[in-house]
């Protein structure tokens, strides 16, 4: 979250050798992501706490068997759309950026 709100607010001087909206459908990719993975945390902390109270056994059980084919989608997903090479994409995006001094200027 913390990496979107900077990217929202300091986009071109995170990506000033090149324009920012060449960067748009990994940044767009980035947002899709913390979307899924924010709904599945929700699910994850529901599901801890009624574990912790012991209580709601039906939601338990639902909410494990949401959670198991969540994160199943999620990583299929994440596959599909290669989001590891996107990131390594925008850090190498940013590094290089930052070596040729455009930050500086």
């Amino acid at each position: 979250r913390s990496f979107l709100d900077s990217v929202d607010l300091f986009g071109q001087l995170l990506f000033p050798d090149k324009s920012f909206e060449q960067h748009d459908e990994d940044v767009s990719l980035l947002k899709q992501t913390k979307k899924l993975l924010g709904d599945l945390n929700d699910e994850v902390v529901a599901y801890s706490k009624y574990l912790e109270w012991n209580e709601y056994p039906e939601e338990q059980l639902q909410l494990k068997s949401f959670i198991t084919a969540d994160w199943g989608e999620f990583r299929r997903w994440a596959e599909e759309v290669d989001l590891n090479g996107k990131l390594y994409s925008l850090a190498d995006a940013m590094t290089n950026a930052q070596n040729e001094g455009s930050l500086r200027e």
